[in-house]
């Protein structure tokens, strides 16, 4: 990823710091010609219910209280990151990505190119 400032940046190592938090199931790191990166954020389901006694019909991406719990995990773990590493703004998906929506390789990779067009208008209202 090339910053609109001309840094670059790997985003698997983040990508893969955020999947730790066990309340991301996935992330995916963004920002190509913007002034900050941000991501797409597939929370883990049940944890994030099961800590806030929600019900199953509840979508995360729209619960404050999700939203908020994700945004606390991904700013503990900004911490540990370079100032223009962080992600700075972060949107929350209610589906998993999958190989049938062609988001996935056969080995469980997410395709890039394939999440930011599917994204695109969401990517560019985090701009």
């Amino acid at each position: 990823i090339i910053l609109g400032n001309g840094k670059n940046i790997a985003p698997q190592p983040i990508e893969n710091k955020l999947k730790e938090s066990p309340y991301i199931a996935e992330a995916v790191l963004f920002g190509d010609g913007m002034d900050h990166c941000v991501a797409l954020i597939v929370p883990k389901d049940e944890s994030v219910r099961h800590a806030l006694n929600l019900p199953e019909t509840a979508r995360l991406s729209e619960n404050a209280e999700a939203k908020a719990l994700l945004k606390k995990e991904i700013d503990r773990l900004n911490r540990g990151l370079a100032s223009y590493e962080m992600v700075k703004r972060h949107a929350v998906l209610d589906e998993p990505f999958s190989i049938e929506n062609g988001e996935l390789t056969p080995s469980m990779k997410v395709k890039r190119k394939v999440v930011k067009e599917k994204f695109a208008d969401l990517l560019a209202s985090m701009r």
